[in-house]
């Protein structure tokens, strides 16, 4: 699955989360809905 990582004010783009384990301040997002907003 790919999937976006918004951490803090930083949008990060990864191929595959495999157990997303968002931090206080991140937020993970599938690609297919986000991606094209970068």
């Amino acid at each position: 699955m790919r999937a976006g990582v918004y951490k803090g004010n930083s949008l990060i783009q990864t191929e595959e989360i495999p157990t997303p384990n968002p931090g206080p301040n991140q937020i993970v997002f599938p690609c297919e809905i986000f991606c094209h907003m970068w």
